[in-house]
């Protein structure tokens, strides 16, 4: 396996977060929060909340609650896949400089922020601005589930 670049644990991380994933991760982390709103709809419950906070808070509230909730979803599941990628593929130290200079600097010319923090942290600081993303994707990716419901 230390033959090939391509099976460093920062290379499957970054494969791993394209493709069919990017298409279906929105609707998997919408589904708590949805229900959760759907039930509270209901059960007519947001009437005594909306009379007690106003329909403004109500709605920021609401809008904070599904991006949180998404955001931890998306963020907890690539985590979750990280750790197990860092422990079962060899990292990228693990491999010659002149195998792997290539591959990683053409990576890191596309993406600035992921090879400061790999040149300043290792593949710790990759996997982190990488989980940052997820994050963020996570906390976006649920605003039209919220909208439509």
């Amino acid at each position: 396996m230390l033959r090939d670049t391509q099976f460093n644990s920062y290379n499957v991380l970054k494969t791993a977060g394209t493709g069919w994933v990017v298409m279906f991760m929105p609707v998997l982390a919408s589904i708590g929060p949805v229900t959760v709103f759907a039930d509270e709809r209901d059960s007519r419950e947001k009437r005594n909340v909306v009379a007690r906070t106003g329909h403004t808070k109500y709605l920021i509230s609401n809008c904070v609650f599904f991006m949180i909730a998404g955001a931890l979803v998306y963020f907890l599941g690539c985590f979750v896949f990280a750790v197990i990628a860092k422990t079962a593929f060899p990292d990228v130290s693990a491999y010659q400089k002149e195998m792997i200079m290539w591959n990683m600097m053409s990576e890191f010319s596309e993406d600035v922020l992921v090879g400061k923090a790999f040149a300043e942290f290792g593949t710790v600081g990759a996997f982190a601005v990488r989980l940052a993303g997820c994050f963020i994707y996570g906390a976006l990716s649920v605003l039209p589930a919220m909208i439509l419901s």
